[in-house]
C-alpha cells in the first residue's frame, strides 16, 4: 500500500487495530472503548470515534446531520461494509429494526 503523505500514513497505522471475525465479517477494534461502548482514537489531539473516521475515509465525508450506523448492531465493528451513513432522525426511528432485519437477509 502506497501512502499519499505521512498524515495518511499515521491514520492507517492506527486503523491496524483490529481483530477480524470471520464468522460474522466484523473488524472488532482492540484499542480504546468508550463508556459508551465505541471505539475510539486520539489523533494529532483530537478523540475520535473510530468508526466515523473510518467511514470518512473510506464511504465519504460526513454532514453535520449525519450518523454512522452500525448495520451489524456491533459498536466495535470498524468494517466499511458493517457502516452505513444516515440522517440522525433517520436512524433513531422506530424503524430501524426492520432495516437491520432486511440488511441481515442480505448476508
Amino acid at each position: 500500500m502506497s501512502y499519499e503523505n505521512d498524515h495518511t500514513r499515521d491514520i492507517f497505522k492506527k486503523l491496524q487495530r483490529y481483530d477480524v471475525d470471520d464468522e460474522t465479517g466484523c473488524w472488532n477494534w482492540n484499542g480504546h472503548i468508550s463508556q459508551r461502548g465505541y471505539g475510539t482514537v486520539r489523533f494529532n489531539g483530537k478523540l475520535y470515534y473510530i468508526h466515523r473516521l473510518v467511514a470518512e475515509l473510506f464511504i465519504r465525508p460526513l454532514e453535520k446531520d449525519e450518523v454512522v450506523h452500525h448495520m451489524c448492531e456491533n459498536q466495535v465493528c470498524i468494517n466499511p461494509d458493517h457502516l452505513d451513513i444516515l440522517v440522525h432522525g433517520d436512524h433513531s426511528s422506530k424503524h430501524m429494526k426492520e432495516y437491520w432485519k432486511k440488511w441481515r437477509e442480505t448476508q
